[in-house]
């Protein structure tokens, strides 16, 4: 496939033209290339950029599997704070987070609890950064703060 090619097709098919840590920055900055309207949001390669790092290093592999395992290891009352940078790692915070929460898992008909099962967790609101720290560091604008207490 020949670097037009991959340009002309999706994300997917620009990791399959990736040939490594020795690709020269210019190659994938000429692949990743968008229309006028995304530089809106900061040069237009960066989100691009940022999905070829995390594919490569396998950022995400493994973060459902921490934040359960750090849940298991606290006592009773204790907390587990995740700061994710970008929605991707706070999807799948929020997501491994939601079924500690939740309770019952009875259909709505039934008029007992038959399951027994409790909430594990009391999962708080989730922390933004304020205006005046992102001003002062516009970098921090995604960042979530996201808690757990073990009930």
């Amino acid at each position: 496939m020949t670097w037009q090619e991959c340009r002309d097709t999706s994300l997917q098919k620009l990791f399959q033209c990736y040939n490594g840590p020795d690709e020269d920055e210019a190659t994938l900055r000429y692949l990743a290339a968008m229309p006028a309207a995304a530089k809106r949001d900061g040069h237009p390669a960066r989100r691009t950029f940022q999905a070829i790092r995390i594919y490569i290093n396998g950022e995400l592999d493994g973060l459902s599997q921490a934040v359960t395992d750090m849940f298991d290891c606290l006592d009773k009352g204790g907390r587990v704070s995740i700061i994710t940078f970008h929605s991707l790692e706070d999807r799948i915070v929020k997501q491994a987070f939601a079924p500690l929460a939740k309770g019952c898992i009875c259909p709505r008909n039934f008029p007992v609890c038959v399951c027994g099962r409790v909430p594990q967790a009391k999962v708080l609101k989730a922390v933004a950064p304020s205006e005046a720290e992102t001003a002062e560091n516009p970098r921090s604008r995604s960042a979530r703060l996201r808690t757990a207490e073990k009930l």
